[in-house]
């Protein structure tokens, strides 16, 4: 509600607007940013992902396109993007029935794993010396590219098996991860880039 997030703003000159994962983000990005506008907000960074694309099969992947797009349109907050990687470690944890019962893990690719914490670090940074960061657009990795191979060998040390990362149709990629019991919209958005893995 624009009200709730305007009065969250009281008394505030710079945030960090994380877009959610979940249906009605582009709702959400509208709204913080026309409560950004009112309220006056000297400086934003905004979260979005390097796929944002408006051709992407991925509907998150297009809102996150189109609040980039939002955000560069802001007349008076100053605002800076930082899209990074679309695989945080929480995609890999999506089959984790799969990965325990049968030791088989969807192949996504090679992937510099950002976590949660180094976007906050990364956020607060720009943040602190916001003038010489407006306008612009990072893309912040994790410390190390990562096979999926070798992000199952390190799940299969903790589980005490071997998992093995196969390619998986999206199909079946999508079976796998239901029955975690994740709402579809989950896991639906991330199968998108099984392809691009």
């Amino acid at each position: 509600d624009v009200r709730d997030v305007r009065k969250s703003m009281e008394g505030i000159k710079r945030a960090y607007f994380c877009q959610p994962y979940a249906p009605h983000s582009l709702f959400t990005a509208m709204t913080f940013a026309v409560a950004a506008e009112e309220m006056k907000l000297e400086h934003v960074v905004s979260m979005t992902q390097w796929f944002s694309s408006n051709t992407h099969p991925s509907l998150t992947t297009r809102e996150h396109w189109l609040t980039d797009r939002i955000v560069m349109m802001s007349p008076k907050v100053k605002y800076t993007i930082i899209n990074p990687s679309w695989a945080f470690p929480f995609v890999y944890f999506l089959s984790l029935e799969l990965i325990a019962q049968m030791g088989i893990m969807p192949d996504l690719g090679k992937n510099a794993l950002p976590s949660d914490e180094d976007m906050g670090a990364v956020a607060a940074h720009i943040l602190k010396d916001p003038a010489k960061h407006a306008g612009k657009t990072y893309r912040p990795t994790g410390p190390k590219i990562l096979s999926t191979q070798e992000m199952a060998d390190i799940i299969g040390k903790i589980l005490g098996r071997k998992v093995v990362a196969q390619k998986m149709s999206k199909q079946m990629f999508r079976k796998a991860v239901k029955v975690a019991g994740l709402p579809i919209y989950t896991y639906s958005q991330v199968s998108d880039y099984n392809e691009e893995a």
